[in-house]
């Protein structure tokens, strides 16, 4: 049997089988929710809700395991037996220090570096404030003024007669206050105070200079010695770099204690040292780790692919040449002796033979050349009454008391430690026999300023 299906309508929602009873209406359904697209506006800002929702709960979780194991560290101890109590607590802190270290090494913040263990930082804290800054209007030809710039070293206060500070003492290089003009001469201190200064004295030979300012309470800087320094031994420059970064600290070691050279044409024995200095340290000051002052700085040396060459005048020369500024305003008891020498060498032979061919016999004998020290005028010297001879023409001074003399500069050196009316004794080499015989004659130093 066909089994025929038919519907009342098109529109009717029920269907019956002609040959069946008619069943019961079956409840139907309710309608399908109509199922609408978000536009691209709703989606964006879904995407951005469930992102920052997102990155929320990875933060919560990061810091919570942070945390969590911070506390467990804690109650575990570190570096313990790994038994802690199973209480969460922070352990006691040491006596002394921080509560914690990295390796060997204490932190760089707050307290856990004490400055005052380092010794650089100790003698830098000792000297800075005791160095100045120095500009100087100077005097140029048809009425022309230039400026000029340097450093100084504060070492003294001036008394007045009731032993009480009237002004303050500051040594730097002749060179940089020569040729200044009245009033031309300024002194910043680290503070940025500006003051006035007066020239005291300044002597071109050691290349130092004082200075006077009308000021009381400054910083003095604490004097050393350099007799003492070694080759090696660690220097601090402090100095007007390049006239205009006062207080510039550099460091280096002592390249050299006695190092013979020429600064502008005057031969001088300076301290080296491979601590930089620029134009503009000239009279700053050099100072040991103790922050005493060992050099005055006056010279570097120049040229291309030339570093770490910079030189001082020792302490023990400025010191004194600076009183005898303090005292007289100029230097006083310098010692001469009164002779007029020159210096023969293998490549100026030639030369000396040609301006001076009557000495050519006491430097040239046996075919054989014998540099040195010569006597050419001895006519202004002081014998001492306990002489054995004088001096003659053409002598070869071999030796100055225990000093020995090789070239003129020995003998300039060997005077900065005397003072006029000392005797020395001078050992000098004459043409005898088959080569020299020495003679040993005594002198008494005059004063330079004696004509």
């Amino acid at each position: 049997m066909d089994n025929n299906f038919s519907c009342q309508s098109e529109k009717t929602t029920e269907c019956v089988d002609l040959y069946q009873p008619k069943p019961q209406p079956v409840p139907m359904m309710p309608p399908y929710p109509t199922y609408v697209q978000p536009s691209k506006r709703d989606m964006s800002l879904l995407k951005i809700l469930t992102i920052i929702l997102c990155v929320f709960l990875a933060v919560a979780l990061l810091i919570g395991g942070v945390l969590f194991g911070f506390f467990r560290i804690i109650d575990l101890g570190v570096g313990g037996s790994g038994q802690g109590s199973g209480s969460l607590h922070r352990p006691a802190p040491p006596q002394s220090g921080p509560p914690f270290a990295y390796g060997s090494s204490a932190p760089w913040y707050g307290n856990a570096h004490d400055p005052s263990s380092d010794p650089m930082v100790n003698a830098v804290s000792r000297a800075y404030h005791s160095v100045v800054a120095i500009s100087v209007t100077r005097a140029g030809a048809f009425g022309t003024q230039s400026r000029g710039s340097g450093s100084g070293v504060i070492i003294a206060h001036s008394l007045g007669e009731n032993g009480q500070p009237t002004g303050t003492y500051i040594i730097t290089n002749e060179h940089v206050i020569a040729d200044a003009t009245e009033n031309g001469v300024t002194v910043t201190l680290t503070s940025g105070a500006t003051y006035p200064a007066v020239i005291v004295g300044m002597d071109a030979e050691t290349d130092v200079g004082v200075v006077w300012v009308n000021v009381v309470g400054l910083h003095l800087a604490e004097l050393g010695t350099s007799a003492d320094l070694m080759l090696g031994q660690t220097v601090i420059a402090i100095g007007n770099a390049l006239g205009q970064l006062s207080g510039t600290v550099t460091s280096g070691i002592i390249s050299a204690t006695a190092r013979d050279i020429d600064v502008e044409g005057r031969p001088m024995r300076l301290l080296q040292m491979d601590a930089a200095v620029n134009p503009g340290n000239s009279g700053g000051g050099l100072f040991d780790l103790n922050g005493r002052l060992v050099g005055v700085v006056n010279a570097k040396s120049m040229g291309n692919n030339v570093e770490g060459l910079g030189f001082s005048i020792p302490i023990d020369v400025a010191r004194i040449i600076a009183e005898e500024l303090i005292l007289y305003g100029r230097v006083v008891g310098r010692p001469r002796i009164g002779i007029s020498v020159v210096t023969v060498t293998q490549e100026n032979q030639n030369l000396i033979d040609s301006d001076n061919p009557e000495l050519r016999p006491f430097f040239y004998i046996n075919n054989q050349l014998f540099p040195g020290v010569y006597i050419i005028d001895h006519e202004n010297v002081v014998y001492s009454n306990r002489s054995n001879g004088t001096f003659l023409f053409g002598d070869r001074i071999v030796r100055m008391n225990n000093t020995n003399i090789r070239e003129f500069r020995d003998i300039r050196y060997f005077l900065l430690g005397m003072s006029a009316g000392d005797e020395v004794n001078v050992t000098v080499a004459r043409p005898g026999g088959s080569g020299y015989v020495t003679h040993r004659i005594t002198i008494v130093l005059s004063e330079l300023n004696e004509q």
